[in-house]
């Protein structure tokens, strides 16, 4: 089974080339909505698949549908240098469109707390449930979590894409509240210029204020993800992440197996022990995004006598510096623990021990 974990993170991986340029284009909204309706009926196919080939192919559809909330989300936060550079053409996600330089390492680590804590803490749900009942009700249960974001994010998440909406008073793939007040407004425009209205001032009032819609002017680049290759920096930026999401995913898909043969645990105890990696990753993002932050204004106050916010960084501003230092410290950490971790299990120490690994490997990696 671990082969659908490979096929799942292939997709992951390269289906963010599709969806970054078609939500940086089209809007983020309208990409979210189709993402997760994706994942909705993927998870469904899972639920019902008959054989091992369509286990397969709805596991590679459920990456493609997955994989944007976390593409499109970070999507790349690299407003940090002039509109020359080639990595600005990669436009930030939502916490880009809704957070400043000097805040976003905040936003950053409470969004990677939900990941990382979910895929610590999934194991032992799904531990549970595979051995209450069925391991199809995994796929059920994921398929009713997933409809209900997709009509929370139907009815209350509005279209943060700048280049269509500005500052969030713009008008572009609304929802049906703010596609009602947008009728409600034009309907009073329009009686004011038939000069219907009472209250003429007032009505002029609330009609000017009815929110225009900006048009995105950008063109979809579905190889716009190549651009890194021509920008060594960013390069060895993506390769160090890369190395460490590897590490991490191969390390959490073998502990299962590890811990069940090792110390030769039930499916419910094994995602019993995934709690503590779950606990290490929220307590990490308490900390993780406050000293990025932190590191980011002291560097900047050091350098510019103040924090400067997006657009005012000077060309020579030491960027790596103010942002990589803590993450550098973290990655060396992840992989001390990963090793001792597979020291622990190979001489066979108190089960205590490893688990200790797992929460300072999944508290490292929120920095990184």
């Amino acid at each position: 089974m671990n082969f659908t974990v490979t096929v799942y993170i292939v997709a992951q991986a390269l289906a963010p080339a599709l969806w970054g340029p078609l939500a940086d284009r089209t809007g983020r909204r309208p990409m979210f909505l189709l993402a997760l309706l994706t994942y909705v009926i993927s998870c469904i196919g899972l639920a019902l698949a008959p054989s091992y080939p369509v286990l397969l192919v709805m596991r590679l559809m459920q990456s493609f549908g997955a994989s944007p909330t976390i593409a499109i989300g970070i999507h790349m936060i690299l407003k940090e240098a002039s509109i020359t550079n080639a990595r600005d053409l990669i436009a930030s996600g939502i916490i880009g469109d809704i957070s400043t330089l000097s805040k976003r390492g905040t936003y950053f680590s409470f969004m990677s707390m939900t990941r990382h804590v979910m895929t610590t803490t999934a194991p032992m749900i799904g531990g549970v449930i595979a051995q209450k009942l069925t391991w199809r009700w995994i796929w059920w249960i994921m398929a009713i979590a997933g409809g209900i974001m997709l009509i929370l994010m139907f009815f209350f998440v509005p279209e943060t894409l700048r280049s269509l909406v500005g500052n969030g008073s713009g008008y572009a793939n609304p929802t049906p509240i703010q596609w009602w007040h947008h009728r409600c407004l034009k309907r009073q425009q329009q009686s004011l210029k038939a000069g219907d209205c009472q209250s003429p001032i007032a009505d002029m009032e609330t009609a000017t204020n009815i929110p225009v819609t900006t048009k995105s002017r950008k063109s979809i680049n579905l190889f716009q993800s190549l651009l890194f290759l021509k920008e060594p920096d960013v390069m060895c930026a993506l390769v160090f992440g890369g190395l460490c999401f590897g590490t991490q995913q191969s390390f959490l898909v073998t502990t299962s197996n590890v811990l069940a043969d090792v110390y030769h645990l039930s499916v419910m105890d094994v995602g019993l022990c995934f709690i503590a990696g779950g606990v290490g990753a929220f307590l990490g993002s308490l900390t993780a995004g406050r000293m990025v932050d932190y590191e980011y204004r002291r560097v900047a106050i050091e350098f510019c006598g103040h924090v400067p916010e997006k657009g005012d960084l000077p060309h020579h501003f030491p960027i790596f510096k103010a942002r990589l230092r803590y993450p550098l410290c973290a990655a060396i950490v992840m992989q001390m623990a990963v090793m001792t971790f597979g020291w622990c299990v190979s001489t066979v120490q108190p089960l205590p021990v490893p688990l200790a690994m797992l929460f300072i490997c999944k508290s490292s990696i929120i920095l990184i």
